[in-house]
């Protein structure tokens, strides 16, 4: 797994922590809500 190209999306902030002390780039979501804008920011160059 290349971590540079690892990312999580949800909505607990106990997986984000735990995502970002492994190296893996996190985005924080409300429940339930949709995840097109964070996708939309990973596949944009230069946003990350």
């Amino acid at each position: 797994m290349d971590i540079t190209q690892s990312f999580l999306i949800g909505d607990s902030w106990t997986d984000i922590e735990a995502a970002e002390k492994t190296g893996i780039k996190a985005f924080k979501i409300n429940k339930n809500e949709s995840i097109l804008s964070i996708c939309n920011e990973i596949i944009t160059p230069n946003k990350h």
